[in-house]
């Protein structure tokens, strides 16, 4: 098991996607199998659970659950763009 979670922090240190789901099930099986080994299992639970929290922090990094809308002020087109077309009038100029 901590050969896992060593690859698993490898990995993620390297910045790959694969150590942060390595990581992420690792920290979910040793939750639910530390109830097995209750000495033992509190301190690895409390570390382990400590970790999920680091992870998921750092992964997150304070999105908001719900995002909230924005407004435009522009007017948004029948297509729904908001870019303007441009057309040329033949000596170079582009008007809006």
């Amino acid at each position: 098991m901590s050969a896992i979670s060593v690859t698993g922090a490898v990995a993620m240190a390297r910045n790959q996607q694969w150590g942060l789901a390595l990581s992420l099930i690792n920290c979910g099986v040793t939750l639910v199998l530390m109830i097995f080994l209750l000495p033992p299992g509190l301190l690895d639970g409390l570390l382990t659970g400590s970790a999920l929290v680091l992870i998921l922090s750092a992964w997150l990094q304070g999105r908001p659950i719900v995002e909230e809308p924005t407004t435009s002020a522009a007017p948004r087109s029948a297509s729904g763009s908001t870019t303007l077309t441009q057309r040329s009038t033949g000596n170079g100029i582009t008007k809006p």
